[in-house]
């Protein structure tokens, strides 16, 4: 039986996907799930991205198009948000898909019986054509969102609770709480959905894959990041601003520091990979981090054993211990070459969401 109170929205921010963006599109309107309005927002894109939206439009009246000019992901996004009706608001990058046609179905039928805030489901990765299998989120409806564990698997090892898409979120809940993008380039859906958590959603999750994520190779996510440091340090430094504003902000503070140890581990990963393995631009890189009052702080704290005791996956305790002891000893040599280990032998991709299992669609 098809949910028929709920209605949803879809927000899908695009710009220069032309290549892609039919498959998107199609993915959407093919959905079993019907009392969907689906907001096209063209964020001033300099392809035929906007004239594909027209005829889309022309032949589906549930498709709203709004044409503005380039602002960037955050303000596409929040822009689609400002005309979004619906009870429910799924986000979609334009490059990605829907291949379950039951996706919104499922999430919604979940929304409908438990009346949750934040839906979230499992997702697969399309690689050159591939569907690549992930991690699934491994979470269900009776586990504790209240535990570090659950937010360093959610937000970081595994990471499902990271990004906008593969999930749906309860309107009144980010009005309520006045939740949006912020200006960042990368990384703001994290951002977004740490503050989501700080208001204590009512989570619920579901095992079916409910969106394909793909690697566009092209696209921001996969190109070498300038700045990349200074919006890793931006982001921790605004997730640690909005605790101290909170009666109880303390307790989440956990999040502040495996943000700063990710985002030293990948801004050294991203160095190193682009310098072509020159160790003083990974040693340049900590050595930025070591000079930042929140990281070097945080990173010391877990050296002595701070917010890593309730992770339970050891092969983590270890990495997290060991990397933030050596960045507190300024062992930049021997960081730099465990750092090398890390990425030749794949470790930290082994430990997260991608899946070594590959299928022909």
């Amino acid at each position: 039986m098809k949910t028929t109170l709920l209605r949803l929205s879809v927000i899908v921010p695009i710009y220069k996907v032309e290549k892609f963006l039919p498959k998107c599109i199609d993915s959407l309107l093919n959905q079993t799930y019907q009392d969907i309005e689906i907001i096209l927002v063209d964020d001033g894109s300099p392809d035929n991205c906007g004239a594909i939206c027209d005829e889309y439009a022309k032949k589906d009246e549930r498709l709203k198009v709004f044409h503005k000019e380039n602002g960037g992901l955050f303000h596409a996004q929040n822009y689609g948000f400002e005309f979004a009706t619906g009870d429910y608001i799924a986000y979609v990058d334009s490059d990605d898909y829907v291949d379950n046609k039951d996706a919104f179905h499922l999430l919604l039928k979940e929304a409908k019986a438990t009346n949750a805030d934040i839906i979230v489901g499992n997702y697969q990765k399309d690689i050159n054509g591939k569907l690549v299998s992930t991690n699934p989120h491994g979470f269900h409806n009776l586990t504790d969102s209240t535990t570090v564990d659950f937010r360093f698997k959610g937000f970081y090892s595994v990471g499902h609770l990271a990004y906008t898409w593969g999930k749906i979120y309860k309107r009144s809940f980010l009005v309520e709480h006045n939740l949006a993008m912020k200006d960042y380039i990368y990384s703001l859906d994290k951002l977004f959905n740490v503050e989501c958590y700080l208001h204590q959603p009512k989570y619920r999750f579901i095992q079916d894959s409910v969106y394909v994520y793909r690697c566009n190779f092209t696209s921001v996510s996969h190109q070498y990041k300038e700045d990349f440091t200074k919006i890793w340090l931006r982001i921790s430094e605004e997730m640690y601003y909005d605790m101290q504003k909170m009666k109880n902000g303390k307790q989440y503070l956990d999040l502040v520091a495996f943000n700063l140890f990710f985002a030293t581990f990948f801004s050294c990963k991203q160095e190193n990979q682009h310098s072509g393995r020159c160790k003083k631009a990974v040693k340049a890189e900590l050595k930025k981090y070591q000079a930042n009052d929140l990281a070097s702080k945080f990173l010391k704290e877990m050296a002595k054993g701070k917010y890593i005791s309730p992770i339970s996956s050891i092969m983590w305790k270890v990495m997290i211990w060991s990397f933030s002891l050596g960045f507190t000893l300024k062992f930049y040599n021997l960081l730099t070459f465990g750092i090398k280990i890390l990425i030749d032998w794949n470790i930290d991709g082994k430990l997260s969401s991608i899946g070594k299992r590959q299928k022909r669609r």
